[in-house]
């Protein structure tokens, strides 16, 4: 099975990446390769939605703190929203929820 891409849509000088239903062993070097391929394009935020996505397993996770410090590096600000309280848990113990900016839906708006 080919691997699928997490469709982005740019706004100006954001980038929003839409992540998968589920994250985990199998996809999650392909979001971490995604994520840091739309970082290499010179956003100046990162908003990483993951409405959609009801689990995210530490492999997950490590896509996205790999993400979040390329983000840094670049000088580029990353942002999360989640609306499933199982992924929201996954992220809070090693602390991405903080340095991210982990953001409810309805917060953010084009």
């Amino acid at each position: 099975m080919p691997e699928q891409h997490a469709p982005v849509l740019w706004l100006g000088q954001a980038a929003v990446a839409t992540l998968p239903v589920e994250i985990d062993i199998a996809n999650a070097g392909q979001v971490r390769e995604d994520l840091l391929t739309v970082l290499n394009r010179g956003p100046d935020l990162l908003i990483v939605d993951m409405t959609g996505t009801t689990f995210c397993d530490s492999a997950g996770v490590n896509a996205l703190v790999r993400a979040y410090k390329q983000a840094a590096t670049c000088g580029a600000s990353m942002r999360l929203v989640v609306s499933a309280p199982i992924v929201r848990r996954a992220d809070r113990p090693r602390g991405l929820g903080r340095p991210a900016q982990l953001t409810r839906p309805g917060v953010l708006r084009p």
